[in-house]
């Protein structure tokens, strides 16, 4: 186990520490992800050692407010896993730390200085990597793909601005990460800079609240020669933020830069946004993603197998078992993916040299359920019944309330009429009251994205849809 050397002049960091760092930085990689990876870590500096305590450099103020919040604590545990530290570690930005520290970083070589600064803003892909070459592609998702490929290649486009749109874990993300990582291996003089909807927001509210200058936040937005944001939806309702990111889009593709992004919905369905940016956002080369096939989904689950494989050596699935998941588990990716893990669990805890058809359907037992077994149902049945489950009338359920105690059952019942009845969404709009398709359309994906994170809801869905089922009335007219 390495230790912590006393580094030259009080400043600087042992050759163990970097050693160490290099390698937990691959850890942080895996447990948090791509996307918090490159938001918070990627251009996390390990300064040295000063004092006996490891002192790490952030990017801006958000960076390092985030990472004293919710990095710091797994930092350390891995930094202490591989070496002894006599003191704490510290997150500072260069405006914040030691005065000693400040002054090596000044005197180290400007030249070495901006090359660090001037890395690609993209990790290493991910294992097994979040690139083009393991994306699963079909008839659902081709389109988008070709379409990222060109944009990566270099080639001049007549796209400025692309939207790639699908409902939640459907690949977006991956796709994403894929084309920055290929536009960067294509021409590594190009500078390429991904972010998330929300490190966007905050960042720019920082600067805007907090340091009451967003100059620096917008050099760095709109220097790029390619700008990656991911789930654009998510800023809207922002209006000044809205108004930034339009400008920000504006002034890149007036300077012949590509801005690539992402939504749960196409630019027509995307609500909150205003007149403006809506209108610029139906300029946009646009490619949806729908959700997996039969055919896909198998293909999924292969790679999600050989994914788990590489850290759980000899886990297997019996092939009969990937094809009665792909057969009764429809919808997203990310579902897919949890299935897998469920079936890593069932190998660990039962000893499973390899997980069979009996064994998988014991694991996924509820979270499955075949579209020919549910009987399709009324639109009124499933108002009467999400209503009552709720103790209100059917009036009560469909008023207009934003409140969340009418609006969350109100969104479920409209979800569920998309699952389970026949009835186009012009037409559950109209059963609803008179809401327009739009709305439907925003419930329904609202809640399939809960559905993958909230147990809560995903208890509550599962509830309603055995007691529609049960219901004397559930047959269609």
């Amino acid at each position: 186990m390495d230790r912590v050397g006393d580094p030259v002049g009080g400043v600087g960091a042992a050759e163990g520490a970097v050693r160490v760092y290099d390698r937990v930085r691959r850890e942080l990689m895996s447990e948090f992800g791509p996307e918090l990876f490159e938001a918070f870590f990627q251009r996390l500096e390990l300064v040295g050692d000063y004092q006996g305590r490891l002192v790490f450099l952030a990017e801006s103020d958000a960076a390092r407010d985030w990472l004293r919040r919710h990095g710091l604590r797994r930092l350390e545990a891995r930094m202490r896993a591989h070496m002894i530290l006599e003191g704490e570690i510290e997150v500072h930005t260069l405006d914040t730390a030691p005065a000693p520290v400040r002054d090596y970083v000044a005197d180290r070589a400007p030249a070495a200085r901006r090359a660090e600064r001037e890395q690609p803003a993209l990790p290493p892909p991910p294992h097994p990597g979040f690139t083009f070459e393991t994306f699963c592609v079909d008839e659902t998702n081709h389109r988008a793909v070709t379409l990222l490929q060109l944009v990566a290649s270099g080639a001049p486009t007549n796209f400025p601005l692309v939207l790639l749109h699908s409902p939640p874990g459907c690949g977006k993300t991956h796709l994403l990460h894929a084309c920055a990582y290929a536009a960067q291996c294509a021409v590594p003089e190009r500078k390429v800079r991904y972010m998330m909807a929300q490190e966007f927001i905050e960042e720019f509210q920082y600067a805007l609240h907090k340091k009451k200058d967003s100059s620096e936040f917008k050099q760095r937005v709109r220097e790029p020669d390619i700008f990656f944001l991911d789930d654009v939806h998510r800023i809207a309702g922002r209006k000044v933020t809205e108004e930034e990111f339009l400008d920000t889009v504006i002034m890149l593709n007036s300077r012949g830069r590509q801005v690539v992004i992402t939504a749960d919905q196409g630019p027509d369905g995307i609500g909150g946004f205003d007149d403006r940016l809506r209108h610029h956002l139906s300029g946009a080369a646009v490619c949806e993603i729908t959700e997996p096939g039969e055919a896909l989904r198998r293909r999924i689950l292969e790679a999600k197998v050989r994914h788990y494989q590489a850290t759980t050596p000899g886990f297997r699935v019996a092939p009969a078992a990937l094809d009665m998941i792909a057969r009764r588990m429809s919808g997203s990716g990310r579902l897919l993916d949890g299935a897998v893990s469920q079936l890593v669990v069932e190998a660990r805890v039962s000893g499973l040299e390899e997980v069979t058809l009996e064994a998988a359907e014991n694991a996924l037992r509820g979270k499955m359920m075949d579209r020919a077994e549910i009987k399709p149902v009324r639109v009124a049945t499933v108002l009467k019944v999400v209503a009552r489950h709720n103790n209100m009338t059917v009036e009560q359920l469909l008023t207009r309330s934003r409140q969340r105690a009418f609006a969350q059952p109100r969104q479920i019942a409209a979800y569920l009429c998309t699952q389970l009845t026949h009835a186009s969404l012009p037409d559950i709009g109209r059963r609803f009251g008179g809401f327009d398709h739009s709305t439907i359309l925003y419930s329904r994906n609202k809640i399939r994205a809960a559905l993958e994170t909230d147990p809560r809801i995903r208890s509550e869905v599962d509830t309603l849809t055995r007691l529609i089922q049960k219901e004397p009335s559930a047959g269609t007219a």
